[in-house]
């Protein structure tokens, strides 16, 4: 599937077994001569699939396009009929955001899962911004990419790591397959961001509002076979679901549309499971009143007139699920659930949809996979802006925007589409937990992939700004702790709070204890109560496991790192002061031993079975999660 998609891809993987083959048993001349051909081959991919994007035809799609709204509450994802491809009972994971640092992590995460055969079993991965970067190739790469190639080794032993190639590349951190999920922490960077969005606004014309989401669309997905085809300066792909929805939901009803036109989820044979991806993004209506200047970053307060709210794309559906009535512009409706992708942007229909389905003018631009990935990262909009905006002042425009309409007020007069701003979803809540509990996930694996590591101040225990707001309170604040979210009403977290207060404090102890003992900071709540909370759309009542995986160090991790590698981190202090919280904005662009240092430990933090202090081994209590226990 999308095969196409990823030119001259079999002399790539030729040349990398050769290249293996060579390195494994044959002289060095041999080995100089297959890394030549292997690096030809993979620079000849990377030029073709840059002329085929050049070459792009303009989208050739119906006029006006046949539809459906999916009122919120609908019924679950798993009442489809693909709904085989949702294993039960629903187990949820969440990637946070956290920018490369949140994808290197997430790579090492789905690779462990992976390791202990769970990762067929997660009914739903739930990404925000980095973890977004994340699950989105790997929901949707190529089948030719292998899950061995895209995922990368497994390495259960630290000692066994490499800081140079030595003879086996699974071992050698220094060694990166291009097509490994991690591999994209080394070509982002401020610097590529910004070269990209100037050269795609200069040369292709792409509007500066959809700038953002183009340059990751050509920085992280493109690399992957994932890229937008522009012409015209706008997408000529768009995203689907399996290969039955796509043609007996959406062409269905529009054979006008092309079928190889989507990229699908990958569920070809011998692929592992893919689990039903959702990407987490923030709705602002009121913007702030200087919307390019008002962000700056997740904690910050900003113009109290800013007013959140959750959104979300999935294979399926895209939307703001609870509704908001007179809430957005002009006293328009906000919310009431989902319209399938290939419509969104789309002017609103002019009458109520009939049996769920409406017709509308084809949007101007295809919604792409690049969208849903580029608005949930796009905290890094505000960097550009702040950096770049005295040389290039259209800059400050380059928040995504979007045309919106309501499901809750479909086909009225009132509820016509208008452009709205969109954020990060970190701006608003950056675990993406949320999503799961709207869903009634009973059990859920909390990658927190996170900057702060855990600290103390005096007898408190200090955890990133993640986990505050989710049990009702402000970030921790120095000198004077963790206030309630009721005393500031300007923050982008004060809708947050979905468990009691109470369960808060037992959390960030045995997150602390943990951590302490030397191994991986991670936490089982059993049973937690989930609140009500209208602005995410959540019912409350039910009862949720949550495993936390909290990103820290890990010293019986590191301590297992040979002498070469641990002096190799001090000689490259700059690089690896902070592992493995590497800063999400300093330290975007990843070399490939940052990145595969970061993923080895995820992979860890997942499958390691030893029993630190008398606590449950990581492994046991992954798997836990799976067997139904509490």
């Amino acid at each position: 599937m999308n095969d196409d998609r990823v030119p001259s891809w079999e002399a790539v993987e030729a040349a990398r077994r050769i290249l293996e083959e060579a390195l494994a048993s044959g002289t060095p001349r041999a080995q100089a001569e297959a890394q030549i051909a292997y690096d030809l081959a993979h620079d000849r991919w990377r030029s073709a699939a840059v002329a085929a994007q050049a070459a792009a035809a303009p989208p050739d799609a119906p006029r006006q396009l046949d539809a459906q709204v999916y009122p919120f509450p609908n019924p679950s994802e798993t009442a489809t009929d693909d709904g085989g491809l949702f294993p039960l009972p629903p187990v949820g994971v969440c990637l946070s955001g956290g920018g490369s640092r949140s994808a290197a992590a997430s790579m090492g995460a789905l690779r462990g899962l992976r390791q202990l055969g769970l990762l067929d079993k997660v009914t739903y991965l739930s990404t925000v911004s980095g973890g977004g970067w994340a699950g989105t190739v790997y929901t949707y790469c190529p089948d030719a990419i292998s899950d061995d190639e895209l995922l990368g080794p497994f390495v259960a032993d630290p000692a066994s790591l490499t800081w140079d190639y030595t003879g086996n590349r699974a071992f050698a951190l220094d060694q990166l397959s291009p097509y490994a999920i991690g591999s994209l922490c080394t070509r982002i960077g401020i610097a590529p961001l910004i070269e990209t969005v100037v050269t795609l606004y200069e040369d292709q014309q792409v509007p500066v509002n959809a700038l953002w989401n183009r340059a990751i669309g050509q920085l992280v997905l493109q690399p992957f076979g994932l890229g937008d085809q522009l012409a015209g300066g706008v997408p000529t792909m768009y995203y689907s679901y399996t290969p039955w929805w796509r043609d007996n939901v959406v062409r269905k009803y529009n054979r006008g549309l092309p079928a190889d036109a989507f990229y699908l989820v990958q569920i070809g044979a011998g692929r592992t499971h893919r689990p039903y991806l959702i990407t987490n993004s923030t709705f602002f209506f009121p913007p702030p009143a200087d919307a390019a200047k008002a962000f700056q970053g997740r904690s910050a307060t900003v113009d109290p007139a800013a007013d959140p709210y959750p959104f979300e794309s999935t294979p399926i559906t895209v939307g703001m699920p609870p509704t908001f009535p007179r809430a957005g512009r002009d006293g328009r409706d906000l919310g009431g659930g989902y319209v399938d992708p290939f419509v969104f942007g789309a002017t609103a229909p002019t009458a109520p949809p009939v049996n769920g389905r409406f017709t509308v003018p084809a949007p101007p631009a295809r919604y792409a996979l690049s969208d849903i990935a580029g608005t949930s990262s796009s905290a890094y909009v505000d960097v550009l802006i702040t950096r770049y905006s005295s040389t290039f002042p259209w800059i400050e425009d380059l928040d995504p925007t979007f045309a919106y309409w309501p499901v809750a007020g479909a086909g009225s007069a009132r509820d016509t589409a208008v452009p709205y701003l969109f954020g990060d979803g970190g701006i608003m809540e950056n675990s993406g937990i949320m999503a799961l509990l709207r869903r009634h996930v009973p059990n859920v694996l909390c990658f927190a992939n996170v900057q702060t590591p855990i600290g103390i101040d005096g007898s408190t225990v200090i955890v990133d700004d993640l986990l505050p707001p989710l049990f009702g309170f402000l970030p921790y604040q120095a000198g004077v702790g963790y206030r309630p979210l009721s005393d500031d009403p300007t923050s982008l977290y004060r809708y947050n709070q979905v468990f009691d207060a109470a369960a808060f404090w037992p959390l960030i102890a045995g997150l602390r204890q943990a951590a302490a003992g030397g191994g991986t900071a991670m936490f089982k709540q059993k049973q937690l109560t989930v609140l009500p909370n209208a602005r995410f759309g959540i019912a409350g009542g039910d009862r949720v496991n949550v495993l936390w995986i909290y990103n820290n160090p890990v010293p019986a991790w590191q301590s297992r790192l040979s002498e070469y590698v641990r002096i190799g981190m001090d000689l490259e202090w700059w690089k690896f002061d902070d592992f493995p919280n590497y800063q999400t904005v300093d330290q975007l662009n990843l070399d490939a031993r940052q990145v595969n240092l970061l993923a080895h430990l995820s992979a860890w933090n997942v499958t390691d079975g030893t029993s630190f202090g008398g606590r449950p081994s990581n492994r046991s209590q992954v798997l836990d999660m799976f067997s139904g226990g509490t």
